[in-house]
């Protein structure tokens, strides 16, 4: 007989992002261009069935989450000395950042134009 289908469940658009990862378990995220200067991440963390999380989108930038929350640099010139910024809260929840260079070449966004695709990171 063939393999079974899976047939996942469609997201529920009246749950909000908590009720959602609650709802679905998820042990893996794809994140497609986080929201300028709103993190997600945080969340995603909090989860405890998620297991990594992907940024897709511009990195170490607030086009794409929060400088500080999301990506662990200051938000400020005051912040960069604070006792606060030694460690990323993603580093803290136990997560390691590893840069894709070989997926952000080939991501377009809104900085691409012909001629200058590629430059998100």
């Amino acid at each position: 007989p063939p393999p079974p289908v899976l047939r996942p469940r469609p997201p529920d658009a009246r749950l909000g992002l908590d009720d959602t990862l609650r709802a679905h378990r998820p042990t893996l995220i794809l994140c497609v261009c986080m929201p300028p200067r709103t993190d997600w991440t945080r969340s995603f963390r909090r989860s405890p069935t998620v297991l990594e999380y992907l940024l897709i989108g511009p990195r170490d930038s607030e086009r794409s989450g929060d400088l500080r929350i999301t990506w662990g640099l200051p938000s400020s010139p005051f912040e960069a000395g604070s006792k606060e910024m030694r460690a990323p809260e993603y580093e803290k929840a136990g997560f390691v950042r590893r840069n894709l260079d070989a997926l952000s070449a080939v991501c377009l966004g809104t900085d691409d134009a012909p001629g200058r695709v590629g430059v998100n990171g």
